[in-house]
């Protein structure tokens, strides 16, 4: 558990411990950001000694049920760019990672260890759609800009970027840090998200929880414990007004089917 509670970390910096900051703006056209995310996914590809990328034809089962759940929540109309954007998902193999991510235009990677240390799918499905309003609301690109600039951005979408230049990049995204009005916004639209979902709309919340478990020294290090615990109040709130169900699919429907998956994993 200890050894969870260290990576665990690395996905809470971007989503509990909210940067204080003004929110950036972000400079790029839509296509920008797609032709940004081409390029980050490529140097991601290409990298499977860092990003070990489950082969979609040797796990049918694991993509079916993450592709089936992302279509699911694609459905709500609160996402702007459901059909500008190439929705992808794809699982990076290192259980040891705790951890999951966006990359600009619609891509979503989510590392094993993190499928495996959630034990409720609505879990993952709040997961998923705090990725996808991260993404939907181009926050990404804009954090990305912020820890590196503007003309790095620009290069890299244009694909004159070197090599070195990308993998810096590459390696922060894991741990991006959002401000707080980019967090506010996305838990709250992860809640209109889910809604019209089979999902718990308040998953995101529960996800929050989950994380929260692994980390039982969090205030030590962030102090973040209250702001954690307001999120997840806020989260509950937008639940109540706007009626939507707060039953666990995990619970009523799933039938182990989340367990099922999980298992296949390597």
């Amino acid at each position: 558990m200890f050894r969870y509670s260290i990576l665990i970390s690395f996905f809470l910096i971007k989503l509990i411990c909210l940067n204080s900051c003004d929110s950036p703006i972000n400079v790029f056209s839509v296509q920008q950001d797609i032709n940004l995310g081409i390029q980050l996914d490529k140097e991601i590809a290409s990298r499977p000694n860092d990003f070990l990328v489950l082969n979609q034809t040797l796990h049918p089962d694991v993509y079916a049920f993450l592709y089936s759940m992302l279509e699911d929540i694609l459905i709500s109309p609160d996402i702007k760019y459901k059909e500008k954007y190439d929705w992808r998902l794809r699982v990076i193999h290192n259980d040891s990672i705790v951890n999951a991510f966006s990359v600009p235009g619609g891509s979503l990677y989510v590392y094993t260890g993190m499928l495996k240390y959630l034990d409720k799918v609505d879990q993952l499905a709040g997961l998923l759609a705090h990725l996808i309003a991260h993404n939907d609301q181009r926050q990404t690109t804009s954090a990305i800009t912020s820890a590196h600039g503007l003309n790095k951005l620009i290069s890299i979408a244009n694909g004159n970027a070197v090599s070195e230049e990308i993998s810096e990049v590459i390696s922060d995204l894991g741990v991006l840090s959002y401000s707080e009005d980019f967090e506010i916004i996305t838990d709250d639209l992860s809640v209109d998200y889910l809604g019209t979902t089979k999902y718990a709309c308040n998953s995101t919340g529960l996800l929050f929880s989950k994380l929260y478990q692994g980390l039982p020294l969090i205030n030590r290090f962030w102090n973040c414990h209250s702001q954690l615990d307001d999120r997840i109040t806020k989260i509950n709130d937008k639940a109540a007004l706007i009626g939507c169900s707060t039953s666990l699919w995990h619970d009523n429907g799933d039938n182990g089917n989340y367990s099922a998956m999980i298992a296949t994993l390597p």
